[in-house]
């Protein structure tokens, strides 16, 4: 089965400007989501972008750049001009893998593609079990609800299915949708004529234009990991242990990590983060580029909300022994004037200490 994977990436974001740029681990994170899915079955990955920054950066790293025009308001429109200037044939098909999904699973990219071709239908997505009732009732949380066919019924921000009394809420019937899908071309080229329904302007979800123009659309829940983001206040609510770091910025943390954190005095007054298991971590060019001083500055927030700090004991040997990155307050990453330099080992040995600290207690306080 052959497909290609298109990944529309703008460079404006809501919530993290310029997010798809941010360094992790000396490469982007749109770098990062293109290396993924290269390990798809995927013939062909293209990086379709209206900015120019974003088609330099991934010039820099061989990607396939298809550069669009500046006025689409969706992913979908924006592939909808890819296979247009690319020429692609209408039986072609194509999956759209978002830009800041870098932990987007190989098998679920290849999942979505072969779903496609054996359901019939002219689009297909995925979907996944929702755990908390706090996500279900979460409006950043998209659910959907699907017949046995795998046929979706519809999709919202709002609880779907909706239970007439909160104590009779059956989780095990609730999904909440994975933003991956794969189209055949002569749909992606239909699909520019569409005009945004009623629907989607309400609920500000493409994909309800597209059922509203009749066209059915497969939903299957996914077969792999499908990654997680802390985007919101209720993602640190909902997760069981929080990873947090950012670049060194002179000896701090990056701004709009400390922007974020200054949205959260709601949580702090309700203790909401007290006890949550956390640690620390960052990254800068050189051995004396402030990762010790950003480690503490990174601290402070969770201490403030109560949270369990864990750092690297010293029965870490590599603690002792790095000449690179690593501290007792936690994991870091010395990556050169140039960002080029990769993690060296004892680097991800106290990354891996620390990670499985981090799940250990996680998994003890359930």
């Amino acid at each position: 089965m052959d497909f290609s994977v298109i990944i529309p990436a703008r460079y404006a974001s809501s919530r993290l400007p310029a997010k798809l740029l941010e360094d992790i681990n000396g490469k982007s994170l749109i770098e990062h989501t293109y290396l993924n899915a290269l390990q798809s079955s995927a013939k062909r990955v293209i990086i379709a972008t209206d900015d120019e920054r974003i088609n330099t950066v991934a010039k820099g790293f061989s990607a396939e750049v298809c550069m669009t025009s500046i006025g689409h308001t969706s992913g979908t429109s924006r592939l909808s001009e890819v296979v247009t200037n690319l020429e692609f044939d209408d039986d072609e098909v194509v999956v759209n893998v978002q830009g800041d999904e870098p932990m987007l699973s190989s098998e679920v990219i290849d999942q979505v593609a072969h779903n496609l071709v054996h359901s019939g239908m002219h689009v297909a997505t995925l979907c996944e079990k929702i755990e908390s009732e706090s996500l279900y009732f979460d409006p950043n949380c998209v659910k959907v609800v699907y017949s046995s066919r795998g046929k979706a019924l519809y999709f919202s921000r709002s609880p779907i299915p909706a239970f007439r009394k909160s104590k009779e809420i059956d989780l095990s019937i609730c999904c909440r949708h994975i933003g991956i899908y794969a189209y055949r071309v002569s749909f992606l080229k239909k699909y520019l004529q569409m005009d945004n329904s009623i629907l989607e302007e309400a609920e500000k979800l493409e994909q309800l234009t597209i059922l509203n123009e009749g066209v059915d659309i497969h939903v299957e829940l996914a077969c792999g990991s499908t990654g997680y983001g802390i985007d919101t206040k209720d993602d640190l609510i909902n997760c069981d242990g929080l990873a947090f770091g950012t670049p060194t910025r002179f000896g701090m943390m990056a701004s709009q990590a400390k922007t974020f954190w200054e949205t959260t005095s709601d949580l702090w007054l309700k203790g909401q983060l007290i006890d949550k298991p956390a640690c620390v971590f960052s990254s800068s060019s050189s051995m004396h580029g402030g990762n010790e001083a950003t480690l503490l500055n990174l601290s402070l927030p969770l201490l403030h909300h109560g949270m369990m700090l864990l750092g690297v004991p010293y029965e870490v040997p590599e603690l002792l022994a790095t000449q690179t990155g690593g501290t007792p307050y936690g994991a870091t990453h010395v990556a050169g004037s140039s960002n080029t330099n990769t993690l060296s080992k004892d680097e991800i040995k106290i990354c891996q200490s620390v990670g499985k600290r981090l799940t250990h207690i996680a998994r003890k306080l359930q």
